[in-house]
């Protein structure tokens, strides 16, 4: 039985705001020798704008931009730039996305979104906070915490669910 959630990563993963450990602190390296006409792009998307960070996660770049007024949530395959997804949001984003359990924590001004973390979107569940969440979710110790503008949430899967779903 396992109780709480749990961040699943591989080395290659960034799955939430300043990374796996949540430090801002990558164990990849980078060759900064780069020739004078600067790095190779493997892909670029035109997301529109945002400010949102990137969470990767199981070969998938997720972030977030806003196009004619509307901020979507845009799912990438991190290697090729090919979008699986864009999602509406339906409410304005000022955080990041956090990915735990093989889902994708999506705070805005109305509600926490759940999405699958998958190539298909599938929206698992709308949940209304009673106010603005502003900030990114955080996993830690088995319990999900999410700030809005009111309160401080601090929630735990009930005793005996599965909390390590499948991408």
């Amino acid at each position: 039985m396992v109780s709480g959630w749990v961040v699943t990563a591989s080395a290659n993963d960034w799955p939430q705001w300043r990374g796996l450990g949540r430090d801002g602190i990558s164990t990849e390296t980078v060759n900064a020798a780069w020739p004078d006409s600067g790095p190779t792009m493997l892909w670029r998307a035109a997301v529109g704008v945002g400010f949102s960070s990137v969470a990767i996660s199981h070969g998938r770049a997720c972030t977030i931009g806003n196009t004619n007024g509307q901020d979507t949530i845009w799912c990438f395959d991190a290697q090729t730039g090919k979008a699986h997804w864009v999602y509406d949001s339906q409410s304005r984003v000022i955080a990041s996305t956090m990915v735990a359990d093989g889902k994708i924590y999506l705070p805005s001004e109305k509600h926490l979104d759940v999405l699958a973390t998958g190539k298909t979107m599938k929206l698992l569940s709308r949940i209304s906070l009673g106010a603005a969440t502003w900030a990114t979710p955080v996993v830690a110790n088995g319990t999900l915490y999410v700030t809005s503008k009111n309160y401080l949430w601090a929630v735990r899967q009930p005793t005996g669910t599965a909390a390590n779903a499948s991408p």
